[in-house]
């Protein structure tokens, strides 16, 4: 199934906002970088392949919408730190800016549930 980048939705005349809640940005061929929020690399799809991930390595969520899910799956050889959109947003409770750990092969589920936090969830081996 292809589901069409946002970006081409708002192009043929979808409202931007009915795009985004429509539309998704796959992006494939990640490199992980840094070892904190400050310094990771910035994600900016929905769906995102990490494909290099050395040691200590980690990327950072893209900021969105209430109830946007965005997916991360760690094809890297190393586990794959995941950081909140902000120092100031939390994972599922946790402590402002600290990440969450993928697995490598693991594919982790991340969806917005308000002002300040976001849920993870990891799944099994893909």
């Amino acid at each position: 199934m292809t589901v069409a980048d946002e970006s081409i939705l708002i192009g043929v005349g979808i409202p931007p906002e009915q795009a985004r809640r429509i539309g998704t940005k796959v992006v494939t061929g990640i490199t992980a970088a840094g070892s904190a929020i400050t310094d990771a690399q910035s994600l900016y799809g929905r769906l995102n392949i990490v494909s290099t991930t050395a040691a200590s390595t980690g990327v950072q969520l893209p900021e969105v919408d209430l109830g946007v899910t965005v997916i991360v799956k760690n094809g890297g050889a190393s586990t794959l730190a995941v950081y909140p959109s902000s120092a100031t947003q939390k994972l599922n409770g946790g402590s402002d800016g600290a990440a969450f750990s993928v697995a490598t092969t693991r594919t982790a589920y991340f969806q917005r549930i308000d002002g300040t936090d976001t849920i993870a969830a990891l799944f099994a081996a893909s």
